[in-house]
Protein backbone atom coordinates (compact mmCIF):
# COMPACT_ATOMS: atom_id res chain seq x y z
CA UNK A 1 0.00 0.00 0.00
CA UNK A 2 1.00 3.31 -0.82
CA UNK A 3 -0.04 7.01 0.07
CA UNK A 4 1.07 9.75 -2.46
CA UNK A 5 1.67 13.19 -0.02
CA UNK A 6 1.58 16.61 -2.23
CA UNK A 7 1.92 20.05 -1.33
CA UNK A 8 3.69 23.19 -2.21
CA UNK A 9 6.88 22.62 -0.46
CA UNK A 10 6.99 18.38 -0.84
CA UNK A 11 6.55 15.56 -2.60
CA UNK A 12 6.92 12.37 -1.64
CA UNK A 13 5.58 8.47 -1.59
CA UNK A 14 5.14 6.34 1.14
CA UNK A 15 5.32 2.89 0.44
CA UNK A 16 4.77 1.04 4.10
CA UNK A 17 5.96 3.46 5.62
CA UNK A 18 9.45 4.23 3.60
CA UNK A 19 10.04 7.36 1.97
CA UNK A 20 10.95 6.03 -1.25
CA UNK A 21 11.81 10.10 -2.58
CA UNK A 22 12.33 10.61 -6.09
CA UNK A 23 14.48 13.27 -5.49
CA UNK A 24 17.50 11.13 -3.79
CA UNK A 25 17.34 9.14 -7.09
CA UNK A 26 17.44 12.40 -9.69
CA UNK A 27 20.15 13.67 -7.49
CA UNK A 28 22.43 10.33 -8.23
CA UNK A 29 21.44 9.94 -11.75
CA UNK A 30 22.62 14.01 -12.35
CA UNK A 31 26.20 13.12 -9.83
CA UNK A 32 26.25 9.67 -11.74
CA UNK A 33 26.28 11.06 -15.18
CA UNK A 34 28.49 14.08 -14.29
CA UNK A 35 25.26 16.41 -15.28
CA UNK A 36 25.05 19.82 -13.81
CA UNK A 37 21.39 20.68 -12.55
CA UNK A 38 21.62 23.49 -15.73
CA UNK A 39 22.80 20.12 -18.57
CA UNK A 40 18.83 18.74 -17.11
CA UNK A 41 16.87 21.97 -17.36
CA UNK A 42 17.87 22.32 -21.36
CA UNK A 43 16.63 18.66 -21.23
CA UNK A 44 13.66 19.49 -19.72
CA UNK A 45 13.43 22.75 -21.31
CA UNK A 46 12.98 25.23 -18.36
CA UNK A 47 15.74 27.35 -15.94
CA UNK A 48 18.23 25.62 -13.85
CA UNK A 49 16.81 26.82 -11.11
CA UNK A 50 12.96 25.55 -11.89
CA UNK A 51 15.38 22.01 -12.18
CA UNK A 52 16.59 22.71 -8.67
CA UNK A 53 13.25 23.26 -7.22
CA UNK A 54 12.59 19.85 -8.79
CA UNK A 55 15.42 18.22 -7.10
CA UNK A 56 15.47 20.32 -3.86
CA UNK A 57 11.52 19.14 -3.23
CA UNK A 58 10.44 22.67 -3.37
CA UNK A 59 7.93 21.92 -6.73
CA UNK A 60 6.75 18.64 -7.30
CA UNK A 61 8.02 16.96 -10.96
CA UNK A 62 5.59 17.43 -13.52
CA UNK A 63 4.47 14.06 -15.00
CA UNK A 64 5.54 14.96 -18.57
CA UNK A 65 9.22 15.81 -16.91
CA UNK A 66 8.96 12.39 -15.51
CA UNK A 67 8.88 10.81 -18.97
CA UNK A 68 11.65 12.52 -20.50
CA UNK A 69 13.82 12.19 -17.61
CA UNK A 70 13.54 8.42 -17.81
CA UNK A 71 13.96 8.59 -21.53
CA UNK A 72 16.78 10.91 -21.09
CA UNK A 73 18.57 8.21 -18.29
CA UNK A 74 16.91 5.14 -20.19
CA UNK A 75 15.46 3.84 -16.83
CA UNK A 76 12.12 2.99 -15.84
CA UNK A 77 9.34 5.37 -13.98
CA UNK A 78 9.74 3.03 -11.32
CA UNK A 79 13.53 3.01 -10.75
CA UNK A 80 12.98 7.44 -10.75
CA UNK A 81 10.66 6.98 -8.22
CA UNK A 82 11.82 5.34 -6.21
CA UNK A 83 9.43 2.22 -6.40
CA UNK A 84 12.33 -0.40 -7.68
CA UNK A 85 16.04 -0.70 -7.75
CA UNK A 86 15.65 -2.54 -11.24
CA UNK A 87 16.48 0.29 -13.94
Amino acid sequence: MFDVNINQTFCFILINGDDMDYRKRMFDLRTDNDLRQEDLANVLNITGQAYGMYENGKRCLPIEHLITLCKFYNVSADYLLGLSDKK
